[in-house]
């Protein structure tokens, strides 16, 4: 299954307000987040308005935190360095599992067999 919503859906239902080009890297993005804490069971015929919800937040989100917020908890210029906090990236997925668990069904993200 490609996408699981278009351009249109975001801009015109979810009033989102990135470019195309944007849209499809975030969208990917969005999408494989979903995924894997859905475990792959969003398909074809589960997927509805809120799951679309879900991706459009997230994809606005993850732009967001790429633009405005680095996880970066140091850097170093000699020899260029970086590391990046685990514990912020953690609590970045921490929060938008909050934020867009509402709109996924239970069934979904149940962890269980």
């Amino acid at each position: 299954m490609d996408k699981y919503v278009d351009y249109k859906f975001y801009s015109e239902v979810f009033g989102g307000k990135l470019s195309s080009k944007d849209f499809s890297l975030y969208e990917f993005k969005a999408r494989k987040f979903i995924d894997t804490i859905t475990f792959n069971r969003i398909n074809e015929n589960n997927l509805n308005d809120d799951i679309k919800m879900a991706i459009c937040i997230s994809l606005d989100k993850l732009k967001k935190y790429d633009d405005e917020i680095s996880f970066k908890s140091s850097e170093s210029v000699g020899k260029h360095s970086v590391s990046y906090s685990e514990e912020l990236v953690k609590n970045f997925k921490e929060n938008l599992y909050k934020e867009i668990s509402i709109y996924l069904q239970n069934d979904l993200l149940y962890r269980g067999v």
